[in-house]
Parts: C-alpha cells; sequence; structure tokens
C-alpha cells in the first residue's frame, strides 16, 4: 500500500467534516504517528533499519561464493562468475550501480568489504541508520490550541468567510 492509498483510508470518513475538523484530525494522525514511530526507534537495538540488514543479508549470501582480486588498498575486481564488478571503497562505487543508487552495499562491494576485513553497515548511507530515524520523529506535533486562542494579522480579523 503506497502512502497515498494509506492516507485516503484513514482519512475516509474524515473528508466528511468541516475542514478546521479535517486538519486537526490529521494532525492528530500524524502526532500519533511520529509518537509511535519515534518510539519503536529508540527502543531497537539494533544500528541500522530492517531494510538495510534484510538487503546486506541477501548480498551477503551472493558475496560468499566471489573471488575478490585487488587492484590497489581501495580498489578491486570482484569475480561473482558473470558481469563482475570493480569496487571502489573510497568513493562507494561499484561497476554494477548497484551500491550507488540504494547506498546499500551490493554484493560485489561486501565481497571487497570482507577482503578488507571492513564491517558491511559502516560503507551504508547514513539515512539507514537508527540513529537517523529517530532524528526524522523527533520533531513534535503540537496540538494549535482552540481556534480563539489564534493569533490573526489584522488584515484578516474582520473577515467574514461564507
Amino acid at each position: 500500500m503506497s502512502i497515498v492509498e494509506y492516507f485516503n483510508s484513514v482519512t475516509k470518513e474524515a473528508r466528511k467534516l468541516l475542514i478546521t475538523t479535517l486538519i486537526e484530525y490529521i494532525r492528530c494522525l500524524i502526532q500519533q504517528l511520529f509518537y509511535e514511530r519515534q518510539n519503536i526507534w529508540l527502543v531497537s537495538t539494533s544500528t541500522h533499519s530492517k531494510y538495510a540488514k534484510e538487503i546486506i543479508s541477501l548480498e551477503c549470501e551472493k558475496a560468499r561464493r566471489y573471488r575478490v582480486n585487488p587492484i590497489n588498498c581501495y580498489r578491486f575486481h570482484v569475480k561473482d562468475g558473470g558481469l563482475d564488478g570493480i569496487v571502489s571503497l573510497n568513493t562507494l562505487e561499484c561497476s554494477c550501480r548497484q551500491f550507488q543508487c540504494l547506498e546499500i552495499l551490493c554484493s560485489h562491494a561486501i565481497a571487497a568489504a570482507r577482503e578488507q576485513n571492513i564491517n558491511s553497515f559502516t560503507l551504508c548511507s547514513r539515512f539507514y541508520s537508527v540513529k537517523s530515524f529517530v532524528l526524522a520523529y523527533a520533531e513534535s506535533i503540537s496540538p494549535l490550541g482552540h481556534v480563539i486562542e489564534w493569533k490573526k494579522p489584522p488584515e484578516y480579523a474582520n473577515v467574514k468567510i461564507l
């Protein structure tokens, strides 16, 4: 289910409400989601997201069968029995382009990192780290308060909305 489908399904009944009530409903919904997600990530004992761990696990399995030939201390020719791969650990690139696109190690990069005794997770983008997820949901979404308490610019104070 995409985010649009999810949003439409949870706001289906609320869309019949007055606009201010609908906005408050959506605010409460987002506030609850942020609260729940932040708590999930705060208690996580992992360093990286489940998504990143699953991809790296699958790629590790593939990388077990590969042969690694060093080109220099940063670049490696990884033989996978097919297209092979040229990996650069200092620029975080692989000729298969998966490493650059996902910013998670491909099987070639995992084989090269293993050759250099480098933990695969240290080469992943920081956006897959639990710390990034905690920071993403750190912002509070506070209630607006009652409409009477809202500060209104003087030019809008006496405008009648039909």
